[in-house]
Formats: C-alpha cells, structure tokens, sequence
C-alpha cells in the first residue's frame, strides 16, 4: 500500500515558534539508540523527545511526544518498522526515516520502505559490531534537518483567503530550500496526467535528492525526473532541479528543453532566472517559493504582473524565511499564503 501521499494532507495543528527538530528514535538495539543520540544531540536544531525499542511504543510515544520526526528501525521484536511506519503516517502524517541494516536488493527494498510512508532511507551496517556510526553520521544529521524541519506560526489560513484564485497558467514552479520539506508535503496534491508541467527547484543535500524524486512522483502521482540536459519540458511530469546543478531553460519550436549552464549563478533553489526565462517564451507560470527560497535579485525585477502569479510561503511559518520574505518585499505582486491553502486551490481550480 503506497501512502506517502497521505502526508501531504497534514496542516498544523498549533503554533510553533521553534525551527529545530523533535526527533524520536526507534531501535531495538541500545547501541543504535545511544549512537544515534549522541549524533543528534550534539546539533542545536535537533532535540530528542524519546527512544523507543520496538514499532508499537514508537506508535504510543508519537501520540505522546509529538515528535516532528522518527528514524525507524526495520527488524524488530513484535511489531516491525515498515507496520510502523504505516501506521504512524495514516494516524499523524509524520515524516519518518527508516535506517535499515537490510543489503539485498538496496533499491528494492527502498521502494518498498517509501510505499510504507517513509520519507527517505538511511543503510547501515547489517552486523550490530560492524556498524559504522561514523559514515553515517552526516547523513543521518542531513537528512533528519531536510525531512524534519516543521512548518512553524498558525495553522493554515482558510482558501478563501487565497485572491484572486489560481488562474489557467502553462507551468507550475516551486522553489524550495532549507525547510522547505515540510511546506512541500503541505502543498503537492495528485495531479492529472495533463496538468501543466512542474518544476521543482530544490536545494537539498545531495544525500536526499533521490528519496525527494520518489517523494515527488508518490505525492503528486506523476512522473518526477531529474532535470538532464536536452529534457524536454512535458504537461504531466515533474522535473526535479537540484541545488547544485545549474540549468537554464531554451526555446526550441514550440518546445522549452533544459540546458546546463556554466554561468556562476546556481539556479537551484534560486527563484527568478528559469521563472523568467519561461515568461521570455511566452509562457504563464504559477511561481510557489517555499521556505528556504534564494532570491536572484537581478531577475526578480523583472517579472511582469500581467504573466506573473507569484505565491509566497508566509514568513512567519518559515525555519528559513529570508527569501520569502525578500520576495513579498519586492515584489508587489507576490501573495503570502499557506501551502496548505494553495493545496486546496490547485484541488478545485
């Protein structure tokens, strides 16, 4: 059963006015427990709420401590991780990273780990005394910041706030950084095979990079690729643009193709160079910056409101607002709204 998508529906329950991650751990092994909280709590942003040592008391202690995030073992006594993980998305829409000791078939297995709920995978050592903590210490404090990072201010406004609504447009851009996970998962709803297609513009750690493709294609239930040099942009696709690549977009027929770019700008996460360069060609795009959205400045002028709608993460529910806040700013056209609202005015648009 794939529910990934089930996280998306999540909205706040409450205000938070704290960016840092609440992390429970689950792990039947001590060692794992300690390792991984000795890891975590040196990091300012993360907070550890709890440990628990099998599925079941993982699933107690989430309705307990409300974590924002849970690492989750995968061979357990009683219930096991995948149960689990099941179970704690369905309940509480909670972002959760398995790390599994499991080595056949890797990317099988991760299939399978994401069709569970599960956000990302971290694969450790299958022998309890050859674990190496080390190797993978950067890796789980990246993906545990990426995934974990929680909306924070009020819940989400009603749609009706959301004015005017979402107009017909021919392309649909989200730009997102550190944070930005969560409004992601907020925002993205199942779209239909000939929806307008979608750039999302991530600047993620590049450890995250290929669960957040999984995560794309499983949430909006369409085919997410990497961006690639000569790819074609298509109604009914999603096309992932890492951080650390740099693409611009060019005109060839009646066809927009990427193309890498030696230019010094990364275009990543940065919102104005490939929103401008689609509005050059004609086209009407429906620009969403999210939290942790850079800001190229000396495009950003250049947007005209006639083909512009720009929608803009509120700053105030950001972990990283200084470039939605820089766009609401400059720009008199952009509007503030909650991905949750937008959610709802791509549902019914």
């Amino acid at each position: 059963m794939n529910v990934s998508a089930t996280i998306a529906t999540a909205t706040p329950a409450g205000a938070r006015t704290s960016a840092g991650v609440r992390l429970l751990i689950c792990d039947d092994s001590i060692f794992m427990r300690m390792a991984i909280r000795t890891l975590c709590q040196e990091h300012p942003d993360i907070e550890i709420v709890g440990e628990a040592k099998n599925g079941q008391e993982a699933i107690d202690m989430v309705a307990r401590l409300q974590p924002d995030l849970v690492t989750m073992d995968v061979d357990m006594p009683g219930m096991n991780g995948v149960s689990a993980t099941q179970t704690i998305v369905e309940s509480h829409q909670l972002p959760v990273i398995i790390l599994s000791g499991l080595t056949r078939r890797r990317s099988e297995m991760a299939a399978e780990f994401l069709d569970s709920g599960a956000v990302d995978v971290i694969w450790k050592s299958a022998s309890m005394m050859d674990i190496d903590i080390g190797g993978i210490a950067s890796i789980i404090i990246e993906k545990v910041l990426f995934w974990g990072r929680p909306l924070l201010g009020p819940p989400a406004e009603p749609v009706a706030r959301l004015e005017p609504p979402i107009r017909p447009f021919d392309a649909m851009m989200v730009t997102l950084g550190d944070g930005g996970a969560s409004a992601l998962r907020q925002l993205l709803t199942p779209l239909s095979n000939n929806h307008p297609p979608v750039i999302v513009a991530a600047q993620a750690p590049a450890s995250c990079m290929e669960s957040l493709l999984r995560n794309l294609s499983s949430m909006a239930g369409l085919q997410a690729v990497q961006a690639s040099d000569g790819l074609a942009l298509r109604p009914g696709q999603i096309v992932l643009v890492a951080g650390a690549t740099r693409f611009d977009l060019r005109l060839s027929g009646d066809q927009m193709l990427f193309q890498k770019t030696s230019t010094a700008l990364t275009h990543g996460a940065a919102f104005g160079p490939l929103h401008r360069t689609l509005m050059e060609a004609g086209r009407n795009v429906l620009s969403i910056a999210l939290s942790g959205t850079s800001i190229d400045e000396k495009t950003v002028g250049d947007l005209a409101p006639s083909q512009a709608q720009i929608l803009v993460q509120p700053p105030e529910t950001c972990p990283a607002p200084e470039g939605c806040a820089t766009l609401l700013r400059v720009l008199p056209i952009a509007q503030a709204v909650h991905p949750a609202t937008i959610r709802e005015a791509l549902q019914t648009r």
